[in-house]
């Protein structure tokens, strides 16, 4: 099985920079390769919908962003990004939720879950489940 074509193009493109691993540096220096390689992917479809909206957790509130293709859809997916409860950002995999919403027909909802080291264990995890 082979790598979808602009994954291929992704990884020769961070290979011929010598980009470091995610692991090599400090999580501010991850979350911008994160960043960089999401912005590679384009801005992904339009939906019917995208709204900003704030989740309810134990702590207070944390950001979401709601997609929805169409006005009635036939599910909904709550989406937490990877990135090891460390990395990642709504702006990072905006492009992957619209693709995942459009392709499912089902309302993505992106959750904007606290980070560590900021904000240590349990805290992340806390928050995915509050927001499921």
């Amino acid at each position: 099985m082979s790598l979808h074509p602009k994954l291929a193009e992704l990884l020769q493109l961070a290979q011929a920079n010598q980009t470091p691993r995610f692991h090599q540096g400090t999580p501010e220096q991850a979350r911008a390769l994160l960043a960089a390689s999401a912005a590679a992917l384009g801005q992904g479809p339009e939906l019917h919908d995208v709204r900003e909206l704030q989740i309810q957790v134990r702590w207070g509130q944390i950001p979401g962003r709601l997609y929805r293709s169409a006005e009635h859809e036939s599910g909904l997916i709550v989406y937490l990004h990877g990135g090891g409860w460390v990395l990642g950002a709504m702006a990072d995999f905006d492009a992957l939720c619209r693709q995942l919403c459009q392709q499912s027909q089902c309302a993505v909802l992106l959750v904007d879950y606290r980070l560590a080291p900021e904000y240590p264990y349990p805290a992340a995890r806390e928050d995915a489940l509050d927001a499921i």
